[in-house]
């Protein structure tokens, strides 16, 4: 139970950082508050982002449960693998400490693209697009997968923790459309400040969970058990 536990808030802690995505809130939010398409638009650009949170659970599932060969035992990764995700997370850090936000920027796009027609297609590229360059919440997202999959947990416990860390992953996108189908009038200001705090804090928030499991990751790979 307790190494269950120990999972969960592992899960917990990385869906938190990869759910700070200001850019995808931004456009998810001005989508949302469009007069032309709304609900078909913010449907295909979050149809672009599960294709993306597809792949890259794929990875993840890889890279935790190893190249199974037809009976034969699974193959765990390696603690060079731990050490090269304790340097990619620790090197996040660093660029989310000091990169600055085109949240302002990505409203404006999607502001931008807004006509009568809804252009589905698009609307589904530029979702695949925003989040296949969101690496930052990518490395988390992998990072939370793997770390379900490599251990002996139950099959269900592994999809239950597998749909959590999803759930963080898209929720700049749901959480906005949820808020908007339950109050739908007061949305916009309910959400504005969320999107603004996301905007301040978000990086800060993102580099402290970065770094901390930075660390445990090349104490995994430097002291591997």
């Amino acid at each position: 139970m307790n190494s269950l536990l120990d999972l969960l808030f592992k899960v917990i802690a990385l869906g938190i950082g990869s759910a700070m995505s200001p850019v995808i809130f931004a456009i998810a939010l001005a989508l949302l508050s469009g007069k032309n398409h709304a609900k078909p638009r913010i449907l295909a650009f979050l149809a672009g982002g599960v294709v993306v949170l597809t792949i890259l659970w794929i990875a993840g599932y890889a890279i935790g449960r190893g190249a199974l060969e037809s009976g034969v035992k699974t193959i765990h990764p390696s603690a060079s693998v731990d050490l090269l995700i304790g340097i990619l997370l620790t090197i996040f850090g660093i660029i989310a400490l000091i990169k600055k936000t085109d949240a302002e920027k990505g409203g404006k796009y999607a502001d931008s693209k807004t006509s009568d027609a809804a252009r589905l297609g698009k609307w589904f590229l530029i979702g695949f697009a925003a989040n296949i360059t969101n690496l930052d919440a990518e490395t988390l997202f992998v990072t939370a997968v793997k770390e379900v999959f490599e251990t002996n947990a139950a099959l269900l416990s592994k999809i239950i923790l597998s749909s959590i860390s999803a759930l963080f992953l898209l929720s700049p996108v749901l959480l906005p459309m949820a808020v908007y189908a339950i109050a739908p009038r007061a949305a916009q200001r309910m959400l504005r400040p969320l999107g603004n705090a996301m905007r301040k804090w978000g990086g800060f928030i993102a580099a402290v969970i970065f770094f901390a499991f930075g660390t445990y990751f090349l104490w995994k790979g430097i002291f591997p058990v």
